[in-house]
């Protein structure tokens, strides 16, 4: 699947979601804790190919010990 980080103009933060199209990954994100209260037409999605096709990385792979994921984790994105 594709990799999206989704957010909003005025929400303090951003929630990274793995789905094939733009609308799905805003979709997904209205259910995220962060995003629970934005409203579908606020809410920006932009691709991520960095991140492609690991929506099964296992939790206990912690990314933040991986310095290459870990850079594009922290990257300033526009």
């Amino acid at each position: 699947m594709k990799a999206w980080i989704v957010n909003t103009d005025y929400s303090e933060g951003s929630e990274i979601i793995f789905a094939n199209t733009r609308n799905e990954a805003r979709i997904e994100a209205m259910y995220c804790n962060s995003m629970a209260d934005e409203r579908y037409i606020d809410i920006k999605a932009h691709r991520l190919p960095e991140l492609d096709g690991m929506e099964n990385y296992e939790p206990r792979d912690n990314p933040w010990l991986n310095e290459e994921i870990r850079i594009i984790l922290v990257k300033e994105r526009v």
